[in-house]
């Protein structure tokens, strides 16, 4: 399982990441905040860029990728806001926003990294570190506590625990090299 290498990395970051109800970890204007800040900023550009690209680019595929990418971010809004609506948990940094758990830019993240992954494999490590990066954004702003973002992992990693590619349409004869896109 190729994404078994960034859950055991964000494990690692997370555990050395100070529980707390509070301000970000790193103050505003170093440089970790700074890259933090740009990190959980982009997320949606990105999957939504990544989902018009690689499904533009691939003309034999392209309209199925398309909106596999789609049905991931949507089950991933769909699922992190009916948690959010049922369990009220505040945030760290503003706890008047009881919209805490679970985080949706961990689990659109990992989401959108499996599906990239089931479609370009050798490039796992690539999808997997953004995802990662973008959960570890999450509690160094302190927008999140770590339980929040594991959860959110959880469930944008949730295709990968019990099946494989080999039954992924685009498998049929291989896995795709990410450089030929066939």
């Amino acid at each position: 399982m190729s994404f078994l290498p960034a859950l055991c990395a964000l494990a690692a970051f997370l555990q050395q990441a100070p529980v707390h109800d509070g301000p970000a970890v790193h103050p505003t204007g170093t440089p970790a905040y700074e890259w933090a800040r740009k990190v959980t900023d982009s997320t949606d550009d990105i999957a939504i860029g990544l989902a018009l690209c690689l499904g533009a680019a691939d003309k034999d595929d392209g309209r199925r990728l398309f909106d596999e990418l789609g049905d991931a971010a949507l089950w991933s809004g769909a699922v992190t806001t009916a948690l959010k609506y049922v369990t009220h948990v505040p945030r760290p940094d503003d706890p008047a926003s009881q919209d805490s758990f679970a985080s949706g830019h961990a689990s659109l993240a990992f989401n959108v990294a499996t599906v990239l992954t089931d479609e370009y494999p050798v490039l796992a490590p690539l999808w997997y570190a953004w995802a990662t990066g973008v959960a570890a954004s999450r509690v160094m702003l302190g927008r999140h506590r770590v339980d929040e973002v594991i959860v959110g992992v959880l469930w944008g990693s949730r295709r990968r625990f019990g099946r494989s590619t080999a039954g992924h349409p685009s498998s049929s004869t291989s896995p795709r090299s990410g450089a030929s896109g066939a």
